[in-house]
């Protein structure tokens, strides 16, 4: 589950706040079960807007490992797929293409592996990812996905309230 609750500041503007956890369901490929994961939503200090009602969707999702270099994050095979579900209270901009970046943690570097984004053709709310090149678990210099800076085209709900984002990882 995805919170989120809005607050008026001096300027008038309607900020939203992500609180919470958000659960990640993880599939394994060729099997049935699966192992549910947990990550946080991080607001974005860089974003001059912050995360705000009537804007773009845009969050630090921080998986449910240490941010240091020196502990191990996730190893993520190439051909592995994130699915992002967004709930129809977002309102999906078609014309704008999702962004990414798959980090190793604090401070936030991006990992350099390459990988495409695009949305669904089958389903304009959600967001896929398709990792093209595997990512290594090998602290401190390679630590790991530890999180992934996710910029969309879905424009956040204008109420405050908690909103459901189906993650999952497939073939991972």
């Amino acid at each position: 589950m995805l919170g989120i609750a809005s607050s008026r500041t001096n300027t008038g503007f309607k900020h939203v706040a992500f609180s919470l956890a958000l659960v990640i369901a993880l599939l394994l490929s060729g099997t049935e079960s699966a192992h549910a994961l947990s990550a946080s939503v991080a607001y974005q200090p860089m974003v001059s807007t912050g995360l705000a009602a009537g804007q773009r969707f845009e969050a630090w999702i921080v998986l449910d490992k240490p941010l240091e270099p020196t502990k191990p994050g996730y190893a993520v095979p190439s051909g592995a797929t994130m699915r992002f579900k967004f709930p129809k209270s977002f309102k999906a901009l078609l014309d704008v293409k999702p962004e990414a970046v798959f980090l190793y943690g604090w401070p936030q570097k991006a990992i350099p592996v390459k990988f495409d984004v695009a949305l669904d053709p089958q389903d304009p709310r959600t967001i896929v990812i398709t990792v093209l090149q595997p990512i290594e678990a090998g602290p401190p210099d390679k630590p790991g996905l530890k999180a992934i800076h996710l910029r969309t085209g879905e424009i956040n709900p204008s109420r405050e309230g908690k909103y459901p984002i189906e993650i999952q990882f497939i073939n991972a």
